[in-house]
């Protein structure tokens, strides 16, 4: 007995169908009997609460692996920081996105880069003299506009309003 293997990929439903071949004639005829064997696979579809609830477990820098793999197991490939209202819209494996509210007031967005002051920026942020929105509305001066994190490659891309990467960071973890 022989067996055929069909395959379809929709989105975010995997399904794989079994045709087992009873009969082969050769050249001219075919017995085809079809068995019922269908396997469905569905992708995460991650939701906010779920990753709240990831986030809410990092409580040191130790922490932050099992967060970001979490954020794995949950489908995530990265998100989206937009510094100009501080929204984040998460991504994942399918076209999935799962996107929070506004956080804050629009911060107008400096229309030419000033990579050399916005690192400057960063560096005090990065060593605790600035807190988050004080960050956010000295990046929009220096012309960024969201804050990129890939979960796979480990990395923050600072992007400017031409979505040009500014910065490159490594993640620590």
């Amino acid at each position: 007995m022989q067996y055929a293997t069909l395959t379809s990929n929709l989105k975010s439903v995997h399904a794989q169908i079994k045709v087992r071949v009873d009969k082969l004639i050769f050249p001219y005829n075919v017995y085809l009997q079809f068995v019922p064997t269908i396997t469905i696979k569905t992708k995460n579809m991650f939701t906010l609460e779920q990753i709240k609830q990831a986030y809410d477990k990092v409580k040191t820098e130790a922490d932050f692996a099992v967060y970001i793999q979490e954020l794995i197991d949950l489908g995530i490939k990265g998100y989206d920081t937009f510094i100009t209202d501080g929204r984040v819209v998460y991504y994942g494996d399918t076209d999935h996105e799962a996107s929070t509210d506004i956080k804050y007031e629009q911060l107008s967005v400096a229309a030419v880069t000033n990579k050399e002051r916005f690192i400057e920026y960063l560096v005090m942020h990065e060593s605790g003299q600035t807190d988050y929105y004080t960050f956010c509305q000295q990046a929009a001066q220096c012309g960024i506009a969201k804050c990129r994190i890939d979960i796979i490659e480990m990395t923050c891309t600072y992007l400017n309003t031409e979505v040009d990467a500014v910065v490159i960071e490594k993640m620590p973890v």
